[in-house]
């Protein structure tokens, strides 16, 4: 009797052979870019389905005006893909500004004719915002909603507002600029809650960044409570946060203060001096315990910015920061100039801050020699003598912003500027220099020959900012000849410095749409 044959061999299972649809939906629960990238380079077959017609990769991040009628009603006609969005930021559509849009036949890299509506036509406004509703409805795995336009009061944003809160489920980081366009003429607190009262009910949010301001607690007291519920009482795994409270009525302050936020790391508070103006404690001894108290609830804590510029009055003892054992960036705003650095600052916290920004004094430069680990430094309108001081202590640092307000014009500017180009040779080391060029125009033969002799002055610069009065704020990259001689260099787009200066510079949070600081 013969011998059957054995059955031929079945090809190896593998997670090309799956079929497309399998394939696509396992691709949907990448999230980043960066991994989707990795994953194209692993084969070509999923080289082409992160890159072929209707990507995967074109449909994670949306920066785009709320305008785009056309891409939105695309979006929610084809669930599938809107489904894909992780992130929505909007924000007005400019020149120059970082543009990403899905690579739809509606859409180009700028809103053309067709799609450009006035934002004064109300009616078309309203309608659009309804549209721009219908697509974040399916929008079920986003995961960021930031909304950085201006906006009128009962023009669409309640609707907005509620498909994010109803289906976007996912949704764990929160930027809302502009909060206080909400208020109607006549300052309506229904119509207020009626148009806002959606944010109210997000929960479980661990990044937020948002503006509380004057107009908003004078009117609206019991908004800005139902925005410390969804703070504190709701997002219990808070991580990132920045909040303006610049005119913040007193009310809010002992719920904020109590919060605990087991993993906190980095917090940005524009008006925290100004929680102090109540009386929220009987002395500056008590004033300061209850903020100290706060720290050390928050022992995780990484990078602390307290940018408020109006309040010169510390209480003492009230940024007592070893109780941060974690805080490697400090920033502290230019008016605050405490009796030194020394009774603010533990010597062991001193040691391993990376980065710190504060106005220095003679008294701070006594435990600046304490700085062991110091990568960067901001110093607010410092002298020569200050600039010479810091480069004997700290002569390796990597990035230093010297920010200036001589208020000069370029000519007279690039002459003061001369003058501390001698005090930067100490750092040899320096690879970004922000600030120094305030108000100066590099393309005249005055401006261009400073840039020049800083980058002799320090060989390994290659990243310097150009801010002023007049100058539209940027940065630029050095580009060096064969002899390190500068050759050029190119203007960084905004997105590209946006990065640079937050992860340079301390890293602390300033929400996620780039601003010009």
């Amino acid at each position: 009797m013969a011998e059957s044959s054995p059955p031929p061999p079945q090809p190896s299972a593998t997670l090309a052979n799956l079929p497309d649809q399998t394939l696509d939906r396992l691709l949907c629960e990448i999230d980043h870019p960066r991994d989707l990238l990795a994953l194209a380079l692993t084969s070509r077959i999923f080289n082409e389905i992160v890159f072929g017609p209707q990507s995967h990769m074109n449909f994670r991040w949306i920066i785009c005006d709320p305008r785009r009628k056309h891409m939105w009603k695309e979006l929610s006609q084809n669930p599938h893909l809107a489904a894909r969005i992780r992130r929505v930021e909007l924000v007005m559509e400019a020149a120059g500004d970082l543009i990403h849009v899905p690579d739809l036949p509606c859409n180009d890299d700028m809103l053309d004719e067709q799609e450009q509506c006035s934002w004064d036509d109300n009616r078309e406004l309203s309608n659009r915002m309804v549209v721009l509703a219908d697509a974040l409805r399916v929008m079920t795995r986003l995961e960021r909603f930031c909304w950085g336009t201006r906006f009128k009061p009962d023009l669409g944003f309640h609707v907005v507002a509620t498909a994010v809160a109803n289906n976007c489920l996912s949704l764990h980081e929160l930027q809302i600029e502009y909060l206080q366009d909400l208020l109607t003429p006549n300052r309506e607190a229904v119509s207020f809650s009626r148009i806002s009262e959606p944010l109210w009910r997000i929960s479980n949010l661990t990044s937020c960044s948002m503006s509380i301001l004057e107009e908003i607690c004078e009117y609206l007291p019991d908004h800005v409570i139902s925005l410390m519920d969804v703070l504190v009482a709701r997002s219990p795994d808070l991580e990132d946060l920045e909040l303006n409270l610049k005119g913040m009525a007193p009310f809010p302050v002992p719920q904020l203060l109590s919060a605990h936020w087991p993993k906190l790391r980095r917090l940005t508070i524009t008006g925290i001096l100004q929680l102090y103006e109540y009386n929220i404690a009987t002395d500056n001894t008590a004033k300061a315990a209850v903020f100290m108290n706060f720290l050390s609830r928050h022992p995780l804590l990484e990078a602390l910015a307290i940018p408020y510029e109006h309040v010169s009055a510390v209480p003492e003892g009230c940024f007592n920061i070893n109780t941060t054992p974690n805080l490697t960036s400090l920033s502290l705003a230019p008016q605050m100039r405490p009796q030194g650095l020394t009774g603010v600052i533990h010597p062991d916290v001193a040691r391993r801050l990376t980065h710190v920004s504060i106005a220095f004094t003679g008294k701070c430069l006594r435990v600046v020699r304490e700085f062991k680990s110091l990568q960067s430094i901001n110093v607010m309108d410092p002298d020569a003598i200050t600039l010479m001081s810091l480069a004997k202590l700290i002569p390796n640092i990597k990035r230093l912003s010297c920010i200036f307000t001589f208020g000069q014009k370029s000519e007279q500017a690039v002459k003061t500027l001369m003058s501390y180009v001698k005090p930067l040779t100490p750092f040899q080391h320096l690879t970004h220099l922000g600030g120094f060029f305030t108000d100066v125009d590099i393309t005249t033969h005055d401006g261009h020959g400073l840039l020049i002799l800083v980058a002799m002055t320090m060989p390994n610069l290659r990243y310097v900012e150009l801010s002023g009065s007049d100058i539209d704020n940027h940065w630029i990259e050095l580009h060096r000849g064969p002899q390190n001689n500068l050759a050029g260099y190119k203007r960084m787009d905004k997105r590209e410095w946006e990065k640079l200066k937050m992860s340079s510079w301390g890293g602390f949070f300033y929400g996620f749409l780039p601003r010009a600081f």
